[in-house]
């Protein structure tokens, strides 16, 4: 891992191990955005890549990531859809999220909830009951 300059990328990692990427790339990973550094790494903490040669060595070539940053909630995929949402207001994702925080809080009473992002198009599950008159007819 490497400190670099605010502009992304920054210097070459000295010392890094370029012969396990041959071909590849070795991420450069912004140590203020991940909790825990032998844990899981999140995308926007990526920022960038040092492409690495054929032959293990770094060809100085560095590709920021443009997903870089600190996560923010993302809720594109919901307010997309084209389902109806009117029955949660009209704000869906404060809904969502709101829902969410206070289901985490049930968990664990405390629980703060940071950021949420919707991977993918959300699937919904509509159901109804027959009414009473086509029940009894």
């Amino acid at each position: 891992m490497t400190r670099s300059t605010a502009g992304g990328g920054g210097r070459i990692p000295v010392g890094t191990r370029w012969t396990c990427a041959p071909g590849g790339s070795v991420a450069v990973i912004d140590p203020g955005l991940i909790g825990d550094p032998d844990g899981y790494v999140l995308g926007g903490a990526v920022q960038g890549v040092w492409r690495v040669g054929e032959d293990g060595k770094p060809t100085g070539q560095f590709v920021p990531d443009p997903r870089y940053g600190s996560p923010e909630d993302d809720f594109a995929e919901l307010t997309v859809s084209r389902h109806w949402l009117d029955r949660l207001g009209e704000q869906p994702a404060v809904a969502v999220r709101e829902s969410i925080a206070g289901i985490l809080d049930e968990q664990a009473s405390g629980a703060a909830l940071e950021w949420v992002k919707i991977l993918g198009a959300p699937r919904y599950l509509t159901g109804a009951a027959p009414s009473r008159a086509t029940r009894t007819a």
